[in-house]
């Protein structure tokens, strides 16, 4: 099973129990300042002998604008900004057939350099842009026809800190749709690997996407698809007769990867080089068969009117899982029509027990308690062309995950736990990376706490490394244990509820700064200072044994609040926010790194340069 990162307990926050409401204002933009600073330049193609581009946008942000503005290049590739206020602007330009880059930046979509100006100060900047790749070819229908309005689209992996893997994602340039001759034209591409896809999304099924066959034909296809030899046609004098009366089923398009297979893992990449256009990049796509699955969800209790069920793809390369939604009546039946072959997730969302007829109504929470309130149900389906009937989904209700906090530090704070709320982010469950609403968990008297409605899986326990300030003062969460085990950077299997947390937080909160400078002895602004884990089983999304901050102007940074141990410590360019949870840019990065330690309480200075 794969895991899902999933932040249980982020911070303890402190605030007064009432806050008076205020009515907001209608508009509480602030207006632009006018300053007397200017930023001008020209845009100009990427090449050995560069041309200034007509018509280019440039856009330019910065903290003191409070929209950002726009400016189209004139015939001779140049743009001015003026009346800016003093500060800091970063600037992007984009041009059709062209790729968006930013002003710095080593590669396309990744941060630039800000431009800094001072009163009356006037900057002049150059930004090359390259011109972008091209990806075209023919798709046909399995009869090998052209085929008109198939939606063609260049994908890449790329790293998704919220799931935390590797995934197909969009490129971001836009799709082709193919025209009466089955063809299509992808432009403005990066120079890079990619992988081509066609076809209407799994779960858009339209009529002009089924087609009725018999069902000798779904055989050979399955057969086909799993690799196993083709079923050979019937020869006998009988055979139209017979396969006129078989009955008939429903197949449907299925989404096909360059060069032909359905399997995403199995597709080839197509390389281009920066204003290369590949032809040829042909696919065919196939028929597959659709199965109904019919199922019921089960309840102790009488069920609502209307009980939703989910339905969506496992498959790991997806970044963004499509869902489908049925209905379960009273009676619980629900019912999912023209499914595609693959496994898949079925999900009851957590259900309100009062909404469920003859269930016990909800007792209030007691201070440090969370009522059980909640029912869910999972379950998982592997489709392979045949109808699935009976498919049940037991609703049952969640667990609880109960404990105390406790302050540790060489003068603890005297507080009224009763006053002392904790906020638990969104949890996220392994299977589906279904959200869970979470409640604000109130302590009693005595420090203790309880949450509610815990659906059992796997989890990841994390914290993010900014710690915690209070009115008494700057804690850090040093750990979370039950049964003896620190569940903090590991995975815990959460089959039962736990009644033995105890969440300690500490004053003794770890420091390391210093400044960030480029080859020249100059601050670096523009980069990320990283430091993380030297042990790679913390290299995980939301790690908080990972750190990655931008320095100020001057190129000094802080980062506070990382556990004890062993670190690395590097400074790049080269990488965008959050990117530094990916395991591969670590690896990369690790090589020229700094190895430091730290204990617990300890402040460090540490100065690093942009490799």
């Amino acid at each position: 099973m794969r895991i899902k990162a999933l932040s249980i307990f982020a911070a303890v926050c402190f605030a007064a129990a009432h806050l008076a409401a205020q009515q907001p204002p209608r508009d509480t933009r602030p207006a632009d300042k006018i300053g007397t600073a200017s930023i001008s330049g020209v845009v100009t193609s990427d090449e050995a002998q560069p041309r200034p581009l007509r018509r280019a946008r440039v856009t330019l942000n910065g903290p003191e604008l409070a929209m950002g503005r726009t400016s189209i290049t004139a015939d001779d590739g140049s743009f001015t900004f003026e009346r800016l206020p003093a500060g800091r602007y970063t600037l992007a330009a984009a041009k059709e057939a062209y790729v968006r880059m930013s002003y710095g930046a080593r590669r396309p979509n990744a941060q630039g350099t800000p431009v800094a100006v001072a009163d009356g100060q006037r900057q002049r900047v150059t930004l090359r842009i390259p011109r972008g790749s091209v990806i075209t070819g023919t798709v046909l229908d399995p009869e090998g026809q052209p085929m008109r309005g198939v939606l063609v689209s260049a994908l890449t992996y790329r790293f998704v800190p919220g799931v935390g893997e590797r995934r197909l994602v969009s490129a971001g340039a836009p799709s082709s749709a193919t025209d009466d001759r089955g063809e299509y034209r992808i432009f403005g591409l990066p120079a890079g690997g990619y992988v081509i896809s066609a076809g209407v999304e799994q779960f858009s099924v339209s009529s002009l996407d089924i087609r009725v066959v018999p069902a000798g034909e779904i055989q050979q296809a399955l057969s086909e698809r799993q690799g196993g030899p083709p079923q050979a046609p019937a020869q006998s004098p009988s055979a139209a007769t017979t396969k006129a009366n078989e009955p008939r089923r429903t197949v449907a398009y299925a989404p096909v990867y360059y060069p032909g297979t359905a399997v995403s893992a199995q597709a080839s990449t197509v390389t281009v080089a920066p204003g290369e256009e590949r032809t040829g990049i042909d696919i065919q796509m196939q028929y597959v068969p659709t199965a109904k699955i019919e199922g019921m969800v089960i309840s102790a209790a009488a069920l609502p009117q209307v009980t939703p069920v989910m339905l969506n793809s496992s498959d790991p390369t997806l970044a963004v899982d499509s869902v489908r939604v049925a209905s379960a009546g009273p009676d619980g039946r629900f019912t999912f029509n023209a499914v595609p072959p693959g496994q898949y997730n079925l999900i009851v969302r957590p259900v309100p027990l009062g909404a469920m007829a003859g269930a016990p109504r909800p007792q209030p929470a007691a201070p440090g308690a969370v009522s059980a309130s909640m029912y869910w149900a999972l379950g998982t389906v592997a489709v392979q062309g045949e109808d699935l009937a009976g498919v049940t989904l037991t609703l049952q209700p969640g667990l609880t995950i109960s404990g105390r906090v406790v302050f540790e530090g060489a003068t603890p704070p005297a507080i009224d736990f009763s006053q002392v709320r904790v906020p638990v982010p969104p949890l996220r469950l392994a299977v589906g990376n279904l959200p869970i609403p979470s409640p604000m968990v109130r302590l009693d008297a005595t420090g203790r706490f309880t949450i509610g409605d815990v659906i059992p899986g796997p989890y990841r326990l994390t914290t993010t490394a900014q710690g915690m300030r209070s009115p008494i003062g700057a804690w850090w969460l040093k750990s979370v244990v039950a049964g003896g085990r620190d569940l903090l950077d590991s995975v815990v299997d959460i089959r039962q509820s736990i009644d033995d947390v105890v969440v300690t937080f500490s004053d003794r909160a770890t420091e390391l700064s210093g400044t960030v400078t480029d080859a020249q002895g100059n601050p670096a602004s523009n980069a990320f200072a990283l430091v993380f884990a030297a042990d790679s089983q913390f290299w995980f999304t939301d790690s908080r044994r990972i750190a990655g901050v931008r320095p100020d102007a001057e190129g000094r940074f802080t980062i506070r609040n990382l556990p004890p141990g062993t670190y690395l410590a590097v400074a790049s360019a080269d990488v965008d926010d959050r990117e530094w949870f990916d395991p591969e840019i670590l690896q990369r990065l690790a090589p020229l790194a700094t190895k430091l330690s730290l204990a617990e309480g300890e402040r460090k200075t540490l100065d690093v340069t942009v490799r």
